[in-house]
């Protein structure tokens, strides 16, 4: 006998002792060809039979485990290295998921999915894994987070982590799989979420007298919340739903839950104006019932964040539900509009019409109303998006290339480019053509190539900060201290006597500055080679207010330990969202 008791996991270690010692052995011919029994264990020096010394193998640490490696995008084993986990966790908690940012959008899911060490830490500690998929189910990012507890499934064993799972599937309309993976994971979790899923999954399902009992047994433990209820009720019965007289608590947001349930009811989510999170917002944006404005100022909002790309959003634009407006009435009205639905409008109108000027003049309109209410660059290129260049698109060619060398795509950026050069005459559109340099320059664009005339590009700094001041006044001074902030973080060359021709305060009320303590650590992170740390700093440093926020100090700071850590290109995606944010 064994000394003592022998755990399953220990059982299967000595079974392949066991397994392996039988072959050395050799196979048994007959009892007399066995010979002395084989010792697996050497003897205890006072002659007394030995124990066998039993252990549990060590828990498996997720918290850094992920899908892209550096050649996918990720940012490399040593991310974390030297990180405490702890700090992982606050910084994580803060990170900006709302921000109307692409390039910080695509970072943010990148550093989330990183295939990295583990920064150092309590391996049994929960929260960093619980807050990754946080941060995706509010991004939005169900494809992502999916994926990754697929390929990490020990995750899938933190109840936060499993929950934002089913929630990010219900948010994104995919219910059945939201119920395929529920009914996998409720033998591990316990508690109402997972109870009021259940029944809403049961409606859904046909499953009516079980979701009956279930909704009875939420009733008798007071554990259901009133309206969801009524709304699963409505499923089963397949009645109109009853609910309570007060209704939806007002300014309370909906969980995923209740607006899945509000949704499958048929019925619009509620409180939609406090909603910030672009994954609740893509909700808003495809439940029919909820108001055409309210869905377009949603879907708007996610493809600002990332959440949405522009041909979809282009695509919702063409879909909504609009009266149709005789072209002159609503050239007139689209100012006293709302943006999300004028820009709706008129993307609409154009397509109705056959004159190619006049479907030009219509997104020229269009892109007129974004710029006077600061559209992000999201919705800019969603307008743009069906458009290809053309000389009917004249009075919008540079506003067209500006847009297109912010957000990288050179092809189209040059296309506009060379609009604008062949057509404009005048000193207006001379410099409107010069303000297209600093983001060309940074995009590459004029690396080896001469454009068609020489109008169409500063030959110095100084130029254009001239033609970018007398445009726009005191805003020209802060965008042009932005791209100066840019030339020098990213190593281009800048005459330091340029400066002087430049009066900003760097502290506008507008900008946004982070806590000292990111402000001083965020270079010495840059020389220690930590990269996740930078990135992950580097955003919460920027906020939710985005590039169009920062201070041009801070822009500085964040692009200079950005080409440090070896994001070059990164750094100069940011760098044109930031300079085209503040040219508006």
């Amino acid at each position: 006998m064994i000394g003592c008791p022998v755990s399953a996991a220990g059982i299967a270690r000595l079974a392949v002792v066991l397994a392996t010692a039988a072959l050395v052995a050799g196979p048994a011919s007959g009892q007399d060809s066995v010979g002395r029994p084989l010792q697996l264990l050497p003897p205890a020096e006072d002659g007394r039979r030995p124990e066998v010394e039993v252990d549990t193998l060590a828990p498996q640490d997720v918290a850094g485990a992920g899908l892209l490696s550096p050649a996918e995008g990720g940012f490399g084993l040593t991310a974390w290295r030297g990180a405490r986990r702890e700090e992982v966790a606050a910084l994580l908690a803060g990170l900006p998921v709302a921000a109307a940012s692409q390039v910080m959008s695509d970072l943010s899911v990148r550093l989330l999915l990183t295939s990295a060490r583990p920064p150092d830490g309590d391996p049994l500690d929960p929260s960093l894994p619980a807050l990754r998929a946080q941060r995706l189910l509010e991004m939005g990012r169900t494809d992502a987070l999916a994926a990754l507890l697929e390929a990490v499934s020990p995750m899938r064993r933190d109840e936060p982590v499993a929950r934002a799972l089913v929630e990010s599937l219900l948010l994104a309309g995919r219910v059945p799989d939201a119920c395929a993976e529920l009914r996998l994971l409720m033998p591990l979790h316990q508690g109402r979420f997972w109870q009021q899923a259940l029944v809403l999954c049961q409606a859904v399902g046909g499953e009516r007298a079980a979701a009956r009992l279930g909704l009875g047994l939420l009733r008798e433990g007071d554990a259901g919340d009133p309206v969801f209820m009524a709304l699963v009720e409505a499923l089963v019965e397949e009645t109109p739903p009853a609910l309570p007289e007060d209704g939806w608590p007002r300014g309370v947001a909906p969980d995923p839950l209740a607006m899945a349930a509000f949704t499958l009811a048929g019925l619009a989510i509620p409180e939609t104006r406090s909603m910030r999170v672009p994954g609740r917002l893509l909700a808003v944006a495809g439940n029919a019932a909820n108001e055409t404005g309210e869905r377009l100022a949603a879907a708007e909002a996610a493809a600002a964040a990332g959440a949405m790309t522009p041909a979809a959003l282009a695509a919702l634009y063409a879909d909504a539900p609009l009266p149709e407006l005789p072209v002159a009435e609503l050239l007139d009205l689209v100012l006293d509009m709302d943006g999300p639905v004028a820009r709706a409008h008129l993307v609409q109108a154009a397509a109705r019409s056959a004159r190619p000027g006049a479907v030009y003049r219509l997104y020229d309109a269009a892109l007129g109303v974004s710029r006077a209410d600061g559209a992000p660059l999201a919705i800019v290129l969603a307008l743009l998006e069906p458009l290809p260049a053309a000389d009917e698109g004249a009075a919008m060619a540079a506003d067209a290339a500006r847009a297109y060398y912010a957000a990288g795509e050179l092809d189209r950026a040059w296309a506009w480019h060379e609009v604008a050069a062949r057509t404009g005459n005048g000193a207006e559109d001379r410099a409107a053509l010069v303000r297209l340099w600093p983001l060309a320059v940074l995009s590459g664009a004029l690396d080896g190539r001469a454009p068609g005339q020489e109008v169409t590009y500063a030959r110095t700094l100084s130029e254009w900060i001239e033609a970018e001041v007398a445009i726009s006044g005191e805003a020209g001074s802060y965008s042009a201290a932005m791209a100066l902030a840019a030339f020098s973080a990213l190593g281009e060359p800048v005459d330091q006597d340029v400066w002087l021709q430049i009066a900003v305060d760097d502290a506008r009320e507008s900008a946004s500055l982070p806590s000292a303590g990111i402000w001083w650590r965020l270079p010495a992170a840059a020389r220690d080679g930590n990269v996740g740390m930078v990135v992950l700093m580097s955003l919460v440093a920027i906020g939710d207010g985005g590039p169009a926020r920062v201070s041009p100090a801070l822009l500085e700071r964040v692009l200079a330990a950005m080409m440090t850590s070896g994001l070059d290109e990164d750094a100069r995606r940011l760098a044109r969202e930031a300079i085209w944010a503040t040219q508006l």
